[in-house]
């Protein structure tokens, strides 16, 4: 038998055709969850292209970034050159996530801020060119775009959040004067008038895991009672009326969250939308994020369901522990590593 006689291998992607074929894909949890990130990126850029990364969103604690799920530890400089480092090594764009929309002034000069953007925009640590930062306070944004001419500037969310105006087509418009990229308000992404009226549909980014409910009543004061804990990190009365807000407004409920289906999902491409993120700020565990990630980014029809399940196995099979360490019998104490 010939080679030409020989059954060929249909390629596995072709079950993802009939959905976003041409999304281009972020993901949260850089600085964060970055060993099995990385891992589950390497394994999509290898075997799995149609659904590759393009960027991943995240940012140390500093005085531009919120934690809206708990405090985190602060990041050595050496942690954040490693991480920029193993990202632009596998050719994924970093986007910094500067999403306090509240920066004070006395916060534009931040300097290990600014130290993180000239990180990112060194050469060798933006291989791609797509390396941003995203920003939800206008004032910060025009400081950053007078120092640094050639930084691409996303509009977070939270920028949506904790503004008066009126959320219209016209409002997303004059924002693409000041930001290159525009994440949509959860809430308008499913608003098919709105979204059908975009003049330039190609720079806008839908969330598409936003878990807090669509009605979520209080998102304004949970999003300012996160930027007063960056600027009070020690006012424990600040920690506690954040807990009783979430727990008074259904901010857990699993009801009418933010998550698109898939109908939704496919309506803002037909809208000319291709940019699509998967969030992690508001997730409190990483395997939260790779099942949002997964079953948004393998969307199948029923009769396909069992290849983008092959696919979700295999990469999630990749995550293993580490064979090169080797047990020294203090896996159950606390060690403190001045490189990390």
């Amino acid at each position: 038998m010939s080679d030409m006689d020989e059954k060929q291998p249909v390629p596995l992607d072709y079950f993802l055709s009939h959905h976003m074929p041409q999304a281009s894909w972020m993901v949260g949890g850089a600085f964060r969850f970055d060993v099995h990130l990385l891992t589950l990126l390497s394994y999509l850029s290898s075997y799995f292209p149609p659904r590759r990364v393009a960027r991943v969103v995240g940012a140390p604690p500093c005085a531009w970034s919120l934690d809206m799920v708990g405090a985190r530890a602060p990041m050595t400089p050496q942690a954040c050159i490693n991480i920029l480092a193993s990202y632009a090594q596998d050719k994924v764009g970093v986007v910094l996530l500067f999403d306090n929309p509240q920066v004070s002034k006395e916060s534009l000069e931040d300097a290990f801020a600014h130290w993180l953007i000239q990180e990112l925009l060194k050469k060798s640590n933006n291989p791609t060119g797509r390396n941003a930062v995203c920003v939800a306070d206008d004032v910060l944004a025009q400081a950053l775009r007078s120092r640094y001419s050639k930084l691409n500037i996303l509009c977070h969310v939270n920028r949506h959040v904790l503004t008066n105006d009126k959320r219209t087509p016209e409002y997303y418009i004059k924002l693409t004067e000041l930001y290159q990229q525009i994440m949509l308000h959860p809430r308008d992404a499913v608003q098919k008038q709105l979204i059908t009226r975009l003049k330039y549909p190609e720079r806008y980014i839908a969330v598409l895991n936003d878990p807090v409910p669509r009605r979520y009543p209080t998102r304004r004061e949970l999003v300012t009672l996160a930027a007063q804990m960056r600027r009070n990190p020690y006012d424990y009365t600040i920690t506690e009326s954040m807990r009783r807000l979430q727990q008074r407004t259904g901010y857990y409920t699993d009801e009418d969250t933010c998550n698109l289906t898939e109908c939704e999902e496919r309506a803002l491409y037909e809208a000319g939308v291709r940019h699509y993120a998967i969030q992690a700020q508001m997730i409190r565990n990483e395997i939260t994020l790779w099942w949002d990630m997964f079953y948004h980014m393998l969307r199948a029809a029923p009769e396909h369901t069992n290849k983008a399940a092959l696919v979700m196995s295999a990469a999630m099979a990749s995550i293993r522990e580490n064979p090169d360490r080797v047990p020294g019998g203090l896996g159950l104490f606390s060690l403190t590593n001045e490189l990390d």
